[in-house]
Parts: C-alpha cells; structure tokens; sequence
C-alpha cells in the first residue's frame, strides 16, 4: 500500500504540472518539437516545484516556490491517509513503518525523476532531489498516516499535560509573528503596487504567461512573508554580500533583483517607523504568555519553564522557516539572499520572551482550583454525607 500511495501521489502530482504545459506545447514551437520534450519539461518542473535547487549553465537557482509544496503535502497526507484505513493501521510501530516505505518509494520516483529529465541546460541533483523528497514525503504521509488511523489523538494522549501546552503555546506564538509578517508585506505590496504593474509590464509575459506569472506569485508568497518576518523581528533581509535591509538602517548599496512583482513588497527606509516594527514580536509573545497562563497552575516557576520551553520551539521553528526561504537566484551578486535564520532565531526568541514572560505571569488561570471541587460525598449506596467540621458523617 506504500507504494500504491505513493505512485498516486505522484501521478496526480505531474498531472498537475503536466497539463498546462500539454496545453501550450502545441503553440509553443510550432508543434515542431516531440512530445516526449514536454513530458521530460513536466518531469522537470515537478522536481523543482518540490524545492530542488536546478542549475543553469553556471548559475544556480535554489530561491524556489516554496507554496506548491503545500500542494505536494496535500496530495501524500490524502495518500497516507487511505494507506492507513486500507491496512487497518492500530500501533505507532505500523504507523511509523507505513510512513518510512512510502517516503522511500517516493523519494526514489522523485530521484528517478530528476535524472531522467536533465538536459545540457537545466540539471537536477538526484541525490538531492531524494533528500527532499525524503522529507517532504515522510511529513505529508505521517500526517496523513496519523489522521486516518486515528492514533493522533493517542500520540497525544502520551504528551505530558506541560508538553502540550508548550507546543500549544509555541504553535500561538509563531503563527501570530508569521502572520504579523503576512500582513506587513501584503500592507507593503500594497503600497508599492505600482512598482510591481511597472515590473509585469517590463516582462510582458502574455495571458499564458501571466497565468504562469500569477501562480508563480502564489507560490513565493510564503518567502516573501517569511522575509517580512524576518524584517519585523529587526533581523532584516539580506540581498548579496554586504547588503541588508533592515528597520533600523537603509542598505548601503542598491540591489538590481529581478523584475518580478513581489518584489516590489521589499521595504525602503522607513526611518523613526521602523523602530516600532519588532513590537509584533513582543505582542506574539504576549500571545504564548496567555495561552501558558491559562492553561498551567499558578506556580510562578512552572510558568517560567513553560515559557522559556516555548520560546525556543518557537524560535527553532522560525529559524528553519526562515532558512528554507534562503537561496541563489542565479546572479554571483544574489547568491545568497533571504533572512539569516540565526539572527531571526536571536532576535524573535528575546521578543517573544519580553511579551510572553508578564502576561503568563499575571494571567489567570482556567485550571478549576481545589476550592472549587465538588466535596460532597456519597458511601457504597449512594447516599450523601452530611460534612461536619473536618470530618463526613
């Protein structure tokens, strides 16, 4: 059933990529090349829609979209979820089984694919195209896995009450920077809209192209609001050796980035403004803090564990978002451009510490206190004691 699984998901996946690209092969050049070129181009495209970096020549592009792994997540948690009920999954151990055997298959078919549709212009690595693969397709099937045999609700039933409501807290907090990010580039694009219509216009890309353009610009949008984080948080943006963007200082340098309209979204001086933008993170904090408060004793010391506990799940889970939307566009003076994931890390872990820490301190508790127990008792028969001072009678 691994196997079953995972071919479907890459069936239906290529399908996906496969029938635009049919849909203009025809036009493209003039019905002259064969249609084993298009598949072998749709081969391509799904491996790099997955996150593989693809060479060009000399210059390499690992910047990816990284939206259409959501696609790809979609697809294999579907997958592993009627995997699960067609095997009638019950333990962790099947579980965790099921899930390694479809990750492998579809980390080799990814692999596989890699290699057979390279060509003297555009290359793959096989090998990293299976460690993504690997990865991505172990995190689609064990959510699926998980869901559809029901034991996500055991795997949480093993979590420690505090376990809980750390990862509970540290999902609040960052979900609330990265949304704090989403509205701060979506409130700059707007304002720069005009910048980006001028960069469509430059590209002229056509209706076809502009359809390929507009998917295009969905599938960026997690790196453009995972850079607007970063530049929240103050870690800024970095746009080639010696040149970042940040809310406390200008670049030194101008960038000439490629003309595609997100871009546009990226930030100019902000001046004394750009002093208040870390308060998100501060605000995020006081969101894990509540969420902590109201769901751990008044013990100032567990409080504070569970904080700082949260706090760093939060944080190392910000870094490696901000990590995967890091890369090369190609152009030796954009070979590394995105947020450096380590500041990201530094800097939100002590803004969500500086909100988190008061409010989970002074928030009240939602635990029913011992005062507030039922004490009133019963014998064998059910019938009720009568309390008397200290003692039931």
């Amino acid at each position: 059933m691994a196997l079953v699984a995972a071919l479907w998901a890459t069936g239906i996946g290529v399908a996906i990529i496969a029938i635009p690209i049919f849909a203009v092969w025809p036009t493209a050049n003039g019905g002259e090349s064969s249609w084993l070129v298009a598949l072998r181009d749709s081969g391509l495209a799904w491996v790099i829609a997955h996150g593989v970096s693809v060479r060009a020549d000399s210059a390499t592009y690992s910047l990816l979209p990284l939206g259409l792994l959501l696609i790809w997540l979609a697809l294999l948690g579907h997958a592993g979820r009627w995997a699960a009920r067609a095997t009638a999954v019950t333990t962790l151990r099947d579980a965790g089984a099921l899930v390694a055997a479809g990750a492998v298959f579809y980390a080799l078919i990814l692999s596989g694919a890699s290699s057979l549709s390279n060509t003297p212009d555009f290359r793959t690595s096989p090998t990293r195209a299976f460690g993504v693969g690997l990865f991505v397709a172990a995190t689609g099937l064990a959510w699926g896995v998980l869901r559809g045999s029901g034991l996500m609700t055991e795997l949480r039933a093993r979590m420690s009450p505090h376990a809980r409501t750390m990862v509970a807290a540290a999902t609040a907090g960052a979900i609330a920077l990265v949304g704090f990010g989403a509205i701060a580039a979506a409130v700059s694009l707007g304002l720069n809209f005009s910048a980006a219509l001028a960069a469509q216009r430059l590209l002229d890309p056509g209706p076809v192209g502009g359809l390929a353009l507009l998917l295009l610009g969905v599938g960026y949008a997690p790196v453009v609001i995972m850079w607007a984080t970063s530049y929240l948080v103050g870690a800024g943006i970095v746009l080639g050796a010696g040149v970042v963007i940040s809310p406390f200082a200008a670049p030194v340098e101008s960038v000439l980035l490629p003309p595609f309209p997100l871009f546009a979204s990226l930030p100019g001086d902000l001046g004394s403004l750009g002093v208040a933008l870390p308060l998100a993170g501060v605000v995020a904090g006081a969101i894990m803090g509540a969420v902590v408060g109201r769901r751990t004793e008044r013990s100032v010391v567990a409080r504070l564990t569970l904080v700082v506990g949260s706090v760093v799940i939060a944080s190392i889970s910000l870094a490696i978002m901000a990590r995967l939307a890091v890369g090369s566009l190609g152009d030796e003076r954009l070979v590394s451009i995105g947020p450096p994931s380590e500041t990201v890390a530094l800097l939100s872990g002590g803004l969500l510490l500086l909100g988190a820490i008061p409010v989970a301190l002074l928030m009240r508790s939602s635990i029913v206190a011992p005062d507030d127990w039922d004490m009133t008792a019963y014998d064998a028969r059910g019938h009720r004691f009568e309390p008397v001072k200290d003692r039931y009678v």
